[in-house]
C-alpha cells in the first residue's frame, strides 16, 4: 500500500499560519520567560501578527480575484472570496478585541484575574491581586480561538469543521473562567459554556456520521473485507476450529456454522 501526499498550497494558508505560529510562539513564551516580562511582549506580538493576518489575507484576495477560488489540502480547506471576506472581518474584530483585552488605563487592572488557581475572594487572591500577577497565557488563547474562527469560514469538509469548532470553543472555555470581575458567575458560565458547546460538538458528529462510517475504511490488502466487515466476517483474527464440529449449511445465506458433535468432545459422555 504506498501513500500519496497531498499537494498543499502553503501560500493560501499564510494568514492561517501566521495566527497559529503566533500561538505557538506565545505559549512558548509563557513557559521559558520571567514573569515581569511576559506582558510586555505578547501584547506587541499579537497586534503584529493580527496585522500581517490581515494584509496577508488583503493579498490572497487579489490572488483569488485574478487565478479564481482553489481547494488547499486535498479540499479540506477552500480558499475563496467569502472565505477571505470573513477572515479580513474576523481579524478586524480581533484587533480591537485584543486592544480592549489589554487595556488598563481605566483601572490600572486588565480583564482578567490575577491567578486563575485562587479561589474566589480568597486570601489568596487578594495577595495575586495587590502583587500584580497577571495572566499571559490569555493572549495566545485568544489567538488560538481566532485560529479556529479563521479555519472555520474555509472548511471544506465536516471532519474540518468539527476540529475548527473544537478549536474555536476550547480556549474560549477558559477565557470566560478567568474574568477578573464576578468570578463565582463568570466559572458558571464556563462550565454551562461548556456543557452546551460539548452537546453542540455531540449533535455535529451525529449529522456528520454517514461520511464517517468504518466501512469506507478501505481494506487492508490479503484482507476479503474493510472496516467493519472484516472484523464481522473474522478477517482481523484466525479462527479456531472447536474439536468436534463440523459444518452445517444454514437456511438462507451465510457461511456455514459450526455444529457440535458431542459424542466427539474430550470427556463429554452425554450423547443425544
Amino acid at each position: 500500500m504506498t501513500f500519496t501526499a497531498p499537494a498543499i498550497d502553503w501560500a493560501a494558508l499564510t494568514p492561517i499560519l501566521i495566527v497559529f505560529g503566533t500561538a505557538v510562539l506565545g505559549v512558548l513564551l509563557e513557559a521559558f520567560l520571567p514573569r515581569s516580562a511576559r506582558r510586555g511582549i505578547q501584547v506587541p506580538l499579537v497586534l503584529t501578527a493580527l496585522a500581517a493576518a490581515l494584509v496577508a489575507v488583503v493579498w490572497r484576495w487579489t490572488v483569488v480575484q485574478a487565478d479564481g477560488p482553489r481547494e488547499v489540502v486535498a479540499g479540506s480547506v477552500i480558499e475563496d472570496g467569502p472565505a477571505l471576506a470573513a477572515q479580513a472581518i474576523l481579524l478586524v474584530i480581533s484587533l480591537v478585541a485584543m486592544l480592549v483585552i489589554a487595556d488598563r488605563t481605566e483601572t490600572g487592572e486588565g480583564s482578567f484575574a490575577a491567578s486563575g488557581a485562587t479561589r474566589p475572594g480568597s486570601e489568596d487572591e487578594e495577595r495575586a491581586t495587590r502583587a500584580g500577577l497577571a495572566q499571559g497565557e490569555v493572549f495566545p488563547l485568544a489567538m488560538f480561538s481566532i485560529l479556529g474562527m479563521m479555519v472555520f469560514t474555509t472548511a471544506g469538509d465536516l471532519l474540518t469543521l468539527f476540529v475548527a469548532l473544537e478549536v474555536l470553543s476550547l480556549p474560549l472555555y477558559v477565557l470566560s473562567g478567568l474574568a477578573r470581575r464576578r468570578r463565582l458567575l463568570s466559572q458558571e458560565a464556563s462550565l454551562k459554556y461548556f456543557l452546551l458547546g460539548s452537546l453542540s460538538s455531540a449533535i455535529l458528529l451525529f449529522g456528520s456520521r454517514a461520511a464517517l462510517r468504518v466501512r469506507r475504511i478501505p481494506p487492508v490488502r490479503g484482507h476479503r473485507g474493510g472496516g467493519r466487515r472484516g472484523v464481522r466476517h473474522g478477517h482481523a483474527a484466525p479462527r479456531r476450529r472447536l474439536p468436534g464440529a463440523r459444518g452445517a449449511p444454514v437456511q438462507g445465506r451465510g457461511r456455514p456454522v459450526p455444529r457440535l458433535d458431542p459424542r466427539r468432545v474430550p470427556g463429554c459422555t452425554h450423547a443425544p
